[in-house]
């Protein structure tokens, strides 16, 4: 749990940053992604010792607003430690033994449901011991734990005997080309793209308004 909890932080915060410092050289990317990195930890690891609750702060301000809405739910227990928790025309069976409810939601994201918290309202219990481990403190700690290590400024690189790999040449002259677009099988290369909306007068045969004679137009009829 440890490992995924780790792997999804740096995962996040990782490509987050790597979308501003993508357009950037190889080397000043991975530099911005690191100090970005660097910082990010740091700073979560001496926000780490400030809080002094079980449940990280987030998710107990997700935590107050569930606990207002649930005053709208009413909770009746059924026995066996299963609740009917109705509002209005909606209704969901909640199991407090099994900590399951049907509408899913305490199930797939680890923290109790509305519904949930109108039966602990009833039974005086406190919510925060329902919530998962994965939001704890503790955890939250545990993910942030190592540090990562800060490194020297480039003037303390080592120099190596390599050659010196230059960027590749750019030509102004193509900055200004206007591409063609490739003619596709069974079309003439030379023919000219029709851009406007008047049709083609290719294959058109020509015929004389005043002789009558085909081949020509009255403009050059002699």
């Amino acid at each position: 749990m440890l490992l995924n909890v780790s792997c999804h932080l740096y995962l996040s915060l990782g490509c987050h940053m790597f979308m501003q410092a993508r357009f950037k050289p190889i080397i000043s990317m991975l530099e911005d992604i690191y100090t970005s990195v660097m910082c990010r930890v740091g700073t979560k690891h001496d926000l780490c010792e400030t809080l002094d609750r079980n449940i990280c702060p987030r998710i107990m301000r997700k935590l107050h607003k569930l606990k207002d809405k649930s005053r709208f739910w009413q909770a009746r227990a059924a026995g066996n430690g299963k609740y009917n928790v109705c509002h209005g025309l909606e209704g969901y069976v909640f199991s407090i033994i099994d900590k399951t409810c049907t509408c899913r939601v305490w199930e797939l994201s680890g923290i109790p449901c509305v519904h949930a918290i109108a039966v602990m309202r009833e039974e005086r219990q406190n919510v925060e011991d329902f919530v998962h481990d994965y939001y704890s403190v503790d955890m939250y700690k545990k993910a942030f734990a190592n540090a990562i290590n800060p490194v020297n400024g480039r003037n303390q690189w080592v120099k190596q005997d390599v050659p010196t790999f230059l960027p590749p040449q750019f030509d102004v002259s193509l900055k200004n080309l206007a591409f063609k677009r490739r003619s596709e099988e069974g079309e003439n290369s030379n023919e000219k793209v029709q851009t406007s909306e008047r049709m083609s007068r290719k294959g058109h045969h020509k015929t004389c308004s005043r002789c009558g004679v085909s081949g020509h137009t009255k403009r050059t009829c002699s």
